[in-house]
């Protein structure tokens, strides 16, 4: 469910929706994932992730306001593979309308935003801006990126661009340290990030930036 977004109806960043049980839940039981190629037959809920692997961690929600008002979206760290580099800086994907808010009459970026991994294990009872409450603690994004046909075309034609990056600098200064003491500062040092090639040589002008 990456980009997943939930709209909350208030300015208070604490009140957006989030685990009930901040992440403790003591019945929870390891299961092993489906095997590849089963069909879906659950219902899909908002649930903590039932399994263990880098997913746990490399996915985490995005707090982000718009027009002051918070939104929770979900996104994942990405890298080159084979050792390729994004020039001191980590990525994580998500959906543009986690990023940018569009408008005929003029759209918007996010006001300002945070990664936070890892809220299975949170202590607060919904996401908020406490980074203390998360084990792993929050990221700063630098800023977002969006296919600009995303900030120009409305739904549903704008369906195909609603992706986004949020880009986190690999300083010390942009993690706000969680629970947990041992935590690298560097976001692609503390998770596991999935690879994907960036193609950096391809033609960047369909991209916005703030």
């Amino acid at each position: 469910n990456i980009g997943e977004r939930e709209n909350v109806p208030t300015p208070s960043p604490t009140a957006v929706e989030g685990p009930e049980d901040g992440g403790d839940d003591d019945d929870d039981v390891y299961k092993a994932p489906p095997a590849p190629g089963t069909p879906l037959l659950e219902e899909v809920r908002d649930e903590n992730w039932p399994y263990e692997g880098v997913v746990k961690t490399t996915t985490g929600r995005i707090l982000f306001f718009i027009n002051s008002s918070p939104y929770v979206c979900t996104g994942t760290v990405l890298k080159p593979p084979d050792g390729g580099t994004t020039n001191g800086r980590t990525i994580i994907l998500t959906a543009a309308h986690c990023a940018y808010q569009y408008s005929p009459y003029g759209g918007k970026f996010a006001e300002h935003a945070l990664f936070i991994p890892d809220q299975d294990e949170t202590r607060g009872s919904r996401t908020n801006d406490i980074c203390g409450d998360d084990p792993m603690g929050c990221w700063v994004p630098a800023f977002a990126v969006v296919d600009r046909r995303w900030t120009e075309i409305g739904f549903p034609n704008s369906v195909p661009y609603d992706y986004a990056y949020y880009v986190i600098e690999n300083d010390a200064a942009v993690h706000e340290k969680g629970y947990l003491a041992d935590i690298p500062d560097i976001l692609d040092e503390a998770v596991e990030p999935l690879p994907v090639n960036f193609h950096f040589n391809e033609d960047i002008s369909n991209y916005n930036f703030f």
